[in-house]
């Protein structure tokens, strides 16, 4: 049997979904936008996953420290993560659910005012360990040959030593760009 479920388009334009189900009185809370790797041209490779390092800070206009937001998580027993994949970026939030309210602000604030700490180098850093651990990943060389047969000139077709040097000639603003032109 399907679980029933109500939807709503808030003011703002964000589609709610709302599943409910017996929980321990837990709230899990996602965000899904239509960007991922398949979104990404030659010039932008890794720019999403770059994106998503970045918006996963949870910073913007109304919480504008990712240390205070971090800490405000912790005080309030809130688990949170992010992903990117071939179409799709996701965040997602659980916790007590008498938090609910500052929680969908949390995730509307990141789509609607969002807003760069200062964590752009570290962030890059991170993403470069994570495309350079690809490297000792014993299936990574056939899967790149398999996808460059399949999706030639294709960002799906792209190495990992290429997206690495993508993120590193990239900078701040123009991931910001590539990130505004697909949220906005």
């Amino acid at each position: 049997m399907e679980p029933s479920y109500v939807q709503q388009t808030l003011g703002n334009g964000l589609r709610v979904v709302i599943v409910p189900r017996r929980s321990a009185g837990l709230v899990y809370v996602s965000l899904v936008m239509r960007n991922g790797r398949i979104d990404e041209t030659r010039e932008t490779w890794s720019y999403t996953h770059m994106g998503e390092h970045l918006l996963a800070k949870y910073t913007s206009k109304p919480f504008p420290t990712f240390e205070g937001v971090k800490g405000r998580l912790g005080l309030l027993g809130v688990e949170n993560n992010a992903y990117t994949d071939t179409y799709d970026t996701g965040y997602w939030l659980v916790g007590p659910s008498d938090h609910l309210p500052f929680l969908l602000r949390l995730l509307s604030g990141v789509y609607f005012d969002y807003q760069f700490t200062d964590h752009w180098q570290r962030q890059r850093n991170i993403v470069m360990e994570e495309l350079k651990s690809r490297a000792s990943n014993l299936w990574t060389p056939l899967e790149e040959q398999v996808n460059r047969v399949l999706y030639p000139r294709h960002r799906l077709g792209v190495t990992w030593r290429e997206e690495l040097h993508t993120i590193g000639q990239a900078t701040q603003r123009d991931v910001v760009r590539h990130l505004q032109s697909r949220l906005d």
